[in-house]
């Protein structure tokens, strides 16, 4: 396992959070987040999705159906002990989030920054380097305002380019699959977001049945849950799943 890639299981009260981390990445990314909620009496789970915190070749065997097949029964095992479920993923993580929200009964959506959109360009390049033979592409610089608070976040230093290229082949499926999602929904978005820009917002709120409650951060860049805004966006986490109040007891 890498440093910092253990899953984080906090128990609390009745309402429940469950987070998906990104593509590459680690739950530790939702530590500040997960903190956060625990203390405000909300039972928090952040898995670690197939293929994640090992090695590259392990990424390299799953696909993002892997990983939406691997969030749905976290869904069902957290929504037996809690009486409300509320499901956030970052990057990657929140198009597996939609995926399942739009299948599976949960009671509040969050998404952070989530990879819901690709340049055509850069698809048609994972697609000739994934037939030209490349099994693995060089990973991006961490894009983070504050590095410090990177620190202790372990990610892989490459992409597996077939595992890249079944999450683009997800997209379209997945930014569709938001008709399909009925529960309220929350977007935290980055301003200076150099991933996924900020056209998502946009995107996403125009296909969900209701408005959105939008949080705008004006510092972070695209790691916003461990950047210069992260106690924000605990707190705007926070906030919204203890607005869905659960069902009063029988």
């Amino acid at each position: 396992m890498l440093d910092g890639a253990d899953p984080i299981s906090l128990d609390a009260g009745p309402q429940g959070l469950l987070l998906l981390h990104g593509f590459g990445g680690t739950p530790e990314l939702f530590r500040t987040v997960a903190d956060g909620a625990a203390l405000a009496g909300i039972t928090v789970r952040a898995p670690v999705l197939p293929g994640h915190g090992s090695s590259v070749a392990d990424l390299g065997r799953t696909r993002f159906g892997d990983w939406v097949e691997a969030a749905a029964t976290q869904v069902t095992l957290l929504a037996d002990r809690c009486e409300q479920v509320v499901l956030g993923g970052f990057s990657a993580g929140g198009a597996v989030a939609v995926a399942v929200a739009a299948t599976v009964p949960v009671d509040g959506l969050v998404l952070v920054n989530p990879f819901l959109q690709v340049d055509e360009e850069v698809a048609d390049l994972v697609v000739e380097a994934d037939e030209s033979g490349w099994i693995e592409l060089p990973e991006p610089d961490l894009d983070i305002a504050d590095p410090d608070g990177a620190e202790g976040y372990a990610c892989y230093d490459a992409i597996p380019t077939a595992t890249l290229r079944s999450v683009h082949d997800s997209l379209p499926g997945a930014l569709a699959g938001l008709a399909g999602v009925t529960a309220p929904v929350l977007l935290v978005a980055s301003r200076n977001d150099h991933v996924v820009g900020t056209g998502w917002v946009d995107a996403a709120s125009e296909r969900l049945r209701r408005d959105p409650e939008v949080v705008w951060l004006d510092r972070s860049r695209h790691l916003a849950p461990l950047d210069v805004e992260r106690d924000e966006v605990a707190e705007a986490v926070v906030r919204f799943v203890l607005s869905q109040e659960p069902p009063p007891a029988v």
